[in-house]
């Protein structure tokens, strides 16, 4: 198991226990008290807002997912093939899944059926099925945009603002910090692949190609791994 392979392991457990204890802290005071609670929640924050800001930057080689890195030029390495279709339409089917989807929250929030507690969980709940995604299954992967793994997938840098959508309706300078920044993770990546779509397909990239692979996350999801 890869040095990267590891860490998703380790930030599923994390975030596991991060919503668990969410959980605690919303529906079972008596068990948590407010100076452990105030901890966890600055910490909770601080925590994706620092893994936010490593998304901007280039990460040092076998540190970081090539799924995300591939949007910066020193991991680019061109093959013979120059140019390549932008993949458009499979990112904007999921886009419309994902704002349908929270949609329906929505109106159940604006009901009073679901509350600001709910939807911070619903948050954290989704930050859990991000890292699942990656190691066990991924929907999106599967059903709409049929990449063969997260090396090359078109939306990998869609996680935390897909993730903190619903805390744009939990007024709070903390919430919205992390939707903001994850806003700009979003725009950073989308304005690369305008500019850049060579960097994002193995076709024009040859550092995404299997051969060059350090993850073998495919392996995890019950793939075969291929050896192009």
């Amino acid at each position: 198991m890869s040095t990267i392979t590891k860490s998703h392991w380790l930030f599923l457990g994390f975030r596991t226990i991060l919503f668990v204890l969410a959980i605690l802290n919303t529906y079972i005071d008596s068990l948590v008290n407010s100076t452990f609670s105030v901890v966890c929640s600055v910490g909770t924050w601080l925590f994706f807002i620092i893994s936010m800001v490593n998304r901007l930057f280039p990460a040092k080689k076998d540190t970081a997912s090539m799924g995300n890195q591939k949007i910066f030029k020193k991991n680019f390495i061109p093959t013979d093939v120059k140019a390549i279709k932008r993949d458009t339409k499979s990112a904007v089917i999921v886009a419309l899944v994902w704002l349908f989807l929270n949609s329906i929250f929505a109106v159940l929030y604006f009901n009073n059926i679901i509350d600001n507690n709910f939807m911070l969980l619903l948050s954290l709940f989704y930050s859990v099925c991000d890292i699942i995604c990656i190691v066990i299954y991924c929907p999106f992967q599967r059903w709409f945009m049929k990449n063969k793994c997260c090396t090359t997938c078109r939306i990998y840098n869609w996680d935390y603002i897909m993730m903190f959508t619903p805390l744009v309706f939990v007024p709070n300078v903390y919430n919205y910090s992390l939707f903001i920044m994850s806003l700009i993770v979003f725009i950073m990546w989308e304005v690369t692949y305008y500019r850049f779509p060579e960097r994002f397909h193995e076709e024009t990239n040859d550092n995404l190609k299997c051969k060059n692979c350090k993850e073998f996350m495919c392996r995890n999801k019950f793939r075969k791994v291929a050896k192009n």
